[in-house]
């Protein structure tokens, strides 16, 4: 059963003594000026573990050793592959902080890193890359062993489990993992026929993507995009009519299905490594990820919203005090997503309260 997490705070104000026409006021620092704090969100749980793109995210990656007890060992990653891969994956996330920062808005998207897994590759019995890609289902096991991943009834559950505990641990809004399968000896670098996939995957929504070792920089940051919802435009990949992320939003820069061909642009979603160098991303692909302004105030829709403030007072002549009693919580904006969990999420808080007198100085009280 998931457990809503509440950041609501319970306020008591109580002023010194006062004339009977004193007013009191209570304002919540507005978003522009507040700063955001690293924590899970308002109204996620277990399983909201990348809803949008925004704020803080751990990125934990695994890297998979054979250890020729089930399958012939034919990988050993080297001290030189493990640190190009650490490269590809702070350069494939890099691009998001970047690219976010050419949209003229207040937000920030910090990625930090767990190398524990990468620094010490997981022994198993398999060899990832000479099998079928949806083998990593045997794979998998081993690094919920090594790591004592929650329990659960699926893969995904605990990923999803270990992914929100990785979050906790390392007090950011959002985590999900990257498997890394060494390639560097494989003929093709490609998975053994008779799987779903060839090269990488993603189950999307905060999970995990799997990729192998000799994919660029511009692969993790198409399979990153999945983590926070987006689909594929490549043709193949998600029609037209598609919708997903927190607004539900249309993926209108498919190729199949797209009535209007000649309205597609160059996206990260599509041909990733054309789109990497110039930070190209659709408007339907940037919007199934949370970053989409309607009001263009430099404030995303998810993040927009106003605080709620409910509560009253009291005004005691005798002693001349006014106490107010009341309740602050962040304002959450209705979750549309046809896709995961529907929760009303948000990574605002609420940390300054102001009060002030008949329209004088604001006075922070919290």
């Amino acid at each position: 059963m998931s457990v809503r997490r509440s950041n609501a705070l319970d306020l008591r104000l109580l002023t010194g003594r006062s004339s009977a026409r004193r007013r009191i006021l209570l304002m919540p620092e507005t978003l522009e000026h507040r700063q955001l704090l690293a924590a899970v969100p308002f109204g996620a749980t277990v399983d909201d573990t990348a809803e949008f793109m925004l704020g803080d995210v751990l990125v934990t990656v695994v890297l998979m050793e054979s250890d020729g007890s089930i399958d012939a060992d034919q990988e050993d990653w080297t001290a030189g592959e493990i640190n190009r891969v650490k490269s590809r994956v702070q350069e494939g996330m890099q691009w998001w902080s970047d690219t976010l920062e050419l949209q003229n808005s207040v937000h920030e998207l910090n990625f930090s890193y767990d190398w524990t897994y990468a620094d010490q590759p997981v022994a198993t019995g398999y060899e990832p890359i000479a099998r079928p890609s949806d083998d990593f289902t045997l794979w998998i096991d081993d690094f919920f062993a090594a790591a004592n991943a929650p329990e659960g009834t699926d893969f995904s559950e605990r990923i999803r489990a270990f992914n929100d505990r990785q979050r906790v641990a390392h007090q950011t809004h959002w985590a999900f993992t990257i498997f890394v399968v060494d390639a560097a000896n494989d003929p093709d670098n490609r998975f053994a026929n008779g799987g779903t996939f060839s090269q990488s995957f993603a189950y999307s929504g905060g999970r995990f993507f799997v990729t192998t070792s000799e994919r660029p920089a511009s692969s993790y940051t198409h399979e990153t995009g999945h983590m926070f919802w987006a689909v594929d435009e490549y043709a193949g990949g998600k029609p037209y009519t598609a919708r997903r992320g927190y607004y539900n939003s249309q993926n209108t820069n498919a190729t199949d299905g797209n009535p209007d061909p000649s309205s597609r642009v160059t996206s990260i979603m599509d041909s990733h490594e054309i789109a990497f160098g110039t930070h190209a991303i659709s408007t339907s692909a940037m919007e199934m990820i949370g970053w989409k302004d309607s009001d263009h105030d430099g404030i995303f829709d998810v993040l927009d919203v106003p605080h709620i403030l409910a509560g009253g007072g009291t005004y005691d002549a005798a002693a001349g005090d006014y106490t107010f009693d009341g309740l602050v919580q962040v304002g959450l904006l209705t979750n549309l997503n046809s896709s995961g969990t529907h929760h009303d999420i948000s990574i605002n808080r609420v940390d300054v309260v102001q009060v002030r007198f008949n329209g004088a100085e604001w006075i922070n009280v919290a």
